[in-house]
């Protein structure tokens, strides 16, 4: 299993969701090659709309907890995921724990979920 960081957190929650649908694309488009991936703001964002916000330190402490059992960290570089604190922080762990960790790069990704996902992330929905 391979950890999928990814920004989550924004104001708007349009945006969020849009996040949440981009890392299920990924899951999917990584599942069909034999590839899993678990994403923590995918199982996060699905449990809040039946429990209400449980909160930040909450996920990043279950994050961490998953991290560990992972083998990797796969980085998916949407946009603003170079000014999250929870991927900062994800990022940190893998560094601190010499855990492995590669980059996605926004380009890559775009081809791999729906396009008018990856269309309105690249237009700046990711504040």
């Amino acid at each position: 299993m391979i950890y999928l960081a990814s920004p989550y957190t924004s104001k708007e929650p349009f945006i969020q969701a849009m996040r949440v649908k981009a890392c299920a694309a990924l899951i999917g488009a990584y599942a069909q090659q034999g590839v899993f991936l678990f994403s923590p703001i995918v199982q996060g964002h699905e449990a809040e709309k039946v429990l209400g916000v449980i909160g930040h330190s909450t996920w990043m402490a279950h994050s961490f907890d998953a991290l560990a059992t992972c083998r990797a960290m796969l980085l998916a570089e949407l946009p603003g995921w170079d000014t999250s604190k929870g991927v900062r922080a994800e990022i940190d762990y893998c560094n601190a724990n010499k855990f492995p960790v590669a980059n996605l790069p926004f380009d890559k990704l775009s081809l791999m979920i729906p396009k008018h996902i990856s269309k309105f992330l690249s237009e700046g929905g990711y504040r």
